[in-house]
């Protein structure tokens, strides 16, 4: 019998709008809410609240996601964190970092800029 793919059921219910009328968010909405983020990250000032909060719950749920399922993954999923883990303040930088530097990238769905974003940062080395 044939293993579930559990990565690809989770990562449906991670990318897709099927269960939503609404769009998925974008890079656009990402970069703006992770900028509230990285601002109260460097001020202490909560300004924009909920975009901070959905930029730290976005980034939090895909770092597990990919800590959890590394065994399960296919290797171009693959991201190897520091094994003392990253805190949330520089994931919020990581991302906002790259979705500045990959403008023409931010049309594209979040959870998939969210994967790239670490998976530049963290790759795994040759087996």
């Amino acid at each position: 019998m044939k293993k579930p793919h559990f990565w690809l059921i989770a990562l449906l219910f991670l990318s897709s709008s099927v269960f939503s009328a609404e769009p998925r968010p974008n890079g656009y909405d990402l970069l703006d809410a992770c900028k509230k983020a990285s601002d109260y990250y460097q001020t202490k000032e909560l300004i924009g609240e909920i975009g901070a909060g959905y930029c730290v719950g976005v980034l939090s749920t895909a770092s597990a996601f990919l800590t959890t399922f590394k065994d399960d993954l296919p290797k171009s999923m693959e991201v190897c964190f520091p094994e003392q883990g990253v805190a949330n303040r520089e994931l919020v930088r990581i991302v906002k970092d790259y979705l500045s530097d990959n403008s023409s990238m931010l049309q594209l769905n979040d959870i998939f800029l969210v994967m790239s974003a670490l998976q530049n940062a963290y790759p795994c080395g040759p087996d």
